[in-house]
């Protein structure tokens, strides 16, 4: 597995541009590899059960 796909995979999940899942595809790993690799850089894993459209969504 080449590092540099590694860094841009995890530098596009930390962007919000990837998902977990995505970013592990990316990587051509499981998502719980990927978890963990984001959890030995101390990368906090994102709650990603709300879409992005919900989380900023107005109240009314």
């Amino acid at each position: 597995m080449r590092q540099d796909v590694v860094a841009t995979a995890i530098s596009l999940y930390q962007a919000k541009t990837l998902t977990l899942e995505q970013a592990a595809r990316y990587v051509g790993i499981t998502p719980g590899m990927m978890r963990e690799r984001l959890r030995l850089k101390n990368i906090e894993i994102r709650d990603e059960s709300v879409s992005a459209d919900e989380e900023f969504a107005v109240a009314d």
